[in-house]
């Protein structure tokens, strides 16, 4: 195989992979002519060159790498690679002798919900865009989130809804279809279930309160914010 580390790649961590294994096929983004490109680009060039790219940027790099699979555009692969992993782990890791296509596709599935989250997206539809039945994706994302991909999705509408309540005059009913809900009644049964107020009650609550993480329930219950 052969890799393309990014400008974000620890050059440390490089110097010890090269250590460990001395033929290992990779080259930095700074030493070629596309230094300082954009993501996009560096994908497209990685895709020419059939290297598989190494990042630590999992912010935008996954959903520009989900948007070129969807679109049948090559790519090789992306491997993330955490802060924390020590130079020797990596170096030493399975990780450098196969990619582990589960936890890629797991990412590029939740990639896809973080900024997809407001269209009507199903089990289905997400399962079949990354290549595993709807059951077998259940399983594997449970596993590696804590959560399935409905409840992953519940909470990103439900935490998009309280940034809008908080800072915006929206009517209810358009938070709730501007953030992915269909139904307004499934919208406010959700949101009190999440947060433990109804939507007009936490919008009533933040605005003569700072952000706080949790709402004691006898405050709720004397100022009838349930």
């Amino acid at each position: 195989m052969r890799f393309l580390a990014d400008e974000n790649f620890d050059n440390d961590i490089l110097s010890g992979v090269l250590r460990e294994n001395s033929g290992f096929d990779v080259i930095r983004v700074q030493d070629t002519e596309i230094y300082e490109a954009d993501d996009p680009t560096v994908l497209e060039w990685a895709a020419k060159e059939n290297r598989i790219l190494l990042t630590r940027d999992v912010n935008t790099l996954i959903g520009f790498a989900y948007d070129r699979l969807r679109a049948g555009l090559p790519m090789p692969g992306v491997i993330e690679i955490r802060q924390q992993t020590p130079v020797i782990q990596f170096s030493r890791s399975p990780t450098m002798k196969q990619i582990t296509p589960h936890a890629d596709r797991l990412r590029l599935a939740r990639a896809y919900m973080d900024r997809h989250y407001d269209a009507p997206i199903t089990l289905e539809h997400i399962s079949s865009e990354v290549g595993f039945s709807p059951y077998h994706f259940i399983r594997l994302f449970r596993a590696v989130y804590r959560r399935t991909p409905h409840q992953y999705l519940i909470q990103q509408r439900i935490d998009k809804a309280k940034d809008l309540l908080r800072s915006s005059d929206l009517p209810i009913n358009e938070i709730c279809y501007t953030v992915g809900f269909e139904s307004v009644g499934s919208f406010t049964t959700l949101f009190r279930r999440i947060s433990g107020l109804s939507p007009s009650a936490y919008r009533k609550f933040s605005a003569r309160t700072s952000p706080a993480t949790f709402i004691p329930l006898c405050f709720r219950v004397k100022q009838g914010l349930d």
